[in-house]
């Protein structure tokens, strides 16, 4: 596949122009980009590593060489990492499932940490880029955030994009306290975390991480949680 091709592929899936593509992956002039739509030069390893660190969902062999699949999949060994996670915090609908279904919104700059950080509740708005994807680890999410926490280790790596299901919780007490939940607070906190209860104070949770014994159990008031999502998926996308 020649470059120009590539390139027009990689437009067509953002549905930007090349100019902005070249904004976005922070090419300071857009030479690189002319080059390629003219077959002059075709991606490098360099720059492939440029795209996937603004698009991680974009296959580095397919850039490079225009064999396979322009987006990626994960490798067995991410796979069984992932099957595992499920088979150890999922359920049965969580098993992963290789037809397609609903497309996942992607936000690619909306990150899940353990920090006070960037508003939460402006996914709907226009200043924050969100794209239509799909990835059959992820099956069952509503919306997809970049991960930048070693709290969950080794389920969850710093890097990874994980999959959310949006939860109606009317109680507490129905919660399934195996699973991982990500947590919205309103200090504008987002976390993974376990939910246990806290015992003889009903107005609390207590939060716990997976790797518990780097990252150790918090109490969070109840009435601090303004939303709850349920992990359904993660995939090892980031290089």
């Amino acid at each position: 596949m020649k470059a120009s091709e590539k390139l027009s592929e990689i437009l067509k899936y953002l549905k930007i122009s090349a100019n902005k593509f070249s904004v976005e992956i922070g090419l300071e002039k857009n030479t690189g980009i002319y080059h390629l739509k003219n077959d002059r030069n075709d991606i490098s390893p360099e720059m492939a590593n440029t795209i996937i660190a603004r698009y991680p969902e974009f296959n580095y062999t397919w850039l490079i060489t225009g064999k396979g699949e322009m987006l990626n999949e994960m490798s067995e060994e991410d796979i069984k990492i992932a099957e595992n996670y499920i088979e150890k915090f999922g359920n049965t609908k969580q098993k992963r499932l290789r037809v397609k279904s609903k497309k996942q919104l992607y936000y690619p700059d909306v990150v899940v940490t353990n920090s006070n950080i960037e508003l939460y509740d402006q996914l709907s708005s226009d200043n924050i880029e969100v794209r239509e994807m799909y990835d059959p680890n992820l099956e069952g999410a509503d919306i997809v955030l970049p991960n930048f926490s070693d709290s969950n280790e080794p389920y969850i790596k710093s890097g990874d994009l994980v999959g959310y299901r949006k939860l109606k919780v009317n109680s507490y007490d129905s919660l399934n306290l195996d699973l991982l939940y990500m947590i919205i607070t309103v200090n504008n906190q987002r976390m993974n975390k376990k939910l246990q209860v806290y015992k003889n104070d009903n107005s609390k949770m207590w939060a716990i991480s997976i790797n518990n014994d780097k990252h150790k159990p918090f109490p969070i008031l109840k009435e601090d949680i303004v939303e709850l999502w349920e992990v359904v998926g993660v995939s090892r996308r980031f290089v």
